[in-house]
């Protein structure tokens, strides 16, 4: 589910509660390594496909192939799909998620699978989720992230390589307006358009000119992600007026074109 943050810190969650509005979903879907998700606009999550772990969450670990509905799950506004967990964001801020749990992906203090919707721990005031191979983050109202699963690589950004079962902060990593996962690295946009990385680094897909494994965030080199929110959400007046003086130069042409076409009409019927 998309969201549209102003660069100023102090007003990224009064941005968050319009975008939720009366807390009707966006209608979504996810797909995992073998399972798929749809959120509906009530609010209610379906899944579908292979379901060893519980990833389907309908208290059962039968594969499905038609949509059957997430047990005990309402509210919800973003979902998002793992290898064999699936996560949910609800209007009240809350995370929950179900599956393949073996490191600690579930985020509820253990590693048992869980075949239905559990809460992840100590986790609150979120407003975006995403679900890599075995590991989650989550983002929350004051630009702050937290990650909790498998970190062999360091994809949770916490300065380490040991698995977390609850969530903990990613390092020195603040202003941050939109997150996505990869299998076993993550991605942070900052306000500033800024674009930083952590974890597997393997054939470079960190952008920092290296191969090496990252344990915290390290900003990918020489890219500005252009930000139009200006601190508002919108364009700058500046940028507004350039596109309106444009504008009024291309109608002049048109303008000044067809009169030259329609003086020569007039005077080829002259001769």
């Amino acid at each position: 589910m998309p969201f549209i943050f102003s660069d100023d810190d102090t007003n990224v969650k009064d941005d968050a509660d319009t975008a939720l509005g009366a807390g009707i979903a966006t209608p979504a879907v996810a797909a995992g390594e073998y399972h798929s998700l749809a959120l509906k606009s009530d609010g209610t999550v379906w899944a579908w496909g292979y379901n060893s772990n519980g990833q389907l969450g309908d208290g059962t670990t039968a594969n499905r192939s038609t949509p059957v509905h997430v047990t005990s799950l309402t509210d919800v506004i973003a979902i998002s799909a793992g290898f064999y967990h699936s996560v949910a964001l609800k209007s009240d801020g809350t995370v929950w998620a179900w599956g393949s749990n073996g490191n600690g992906q579930l985020g509820d203090g253990s590693t048992t699978n869980r075949l239905a919707p559990v809460q992840v721990t100590s986790l609150t005031d979120v407003i975006a989720i995403s679900a890599g191979s075995e590991h989650s983050l989550a983002l929350k109202s004051d630009g702050t992230m937290l990650a909790w699963g498998y970190n062999s690589s360091g994809q949770l950004g916490d300065g380490t390589t040991a698995n977390r079962s609850t969530p903990v902060q990613v390092t020195s990593l603040t202003g941050v307006t939109a997150i996505s996962v990869g299998n076993a690295h993550s991605l942070a946009l900052k306000s500033d358009g800024t674009v930083w990385a952590w974890g597997d680094n393997d054939s470079g897909r960190l952008g920092d000119g290296t191969t090496t494994n990252r344990l915290t965030p390290v900003q990918i080199t020489s890219l500005i992600v252009d930000d139009t929110s200006s601190g508002t959400g919108s364009s700058t007046s500046g940028n507004d007026n350039g596109g309106l003086s444009m504008m009024l130069i291309v109608v002049i042409a048109v303008v000044v074109i067809a009169g030259i076409g329609v003086a020569a009409l007039f005077l080829m019927k002259k001769k």
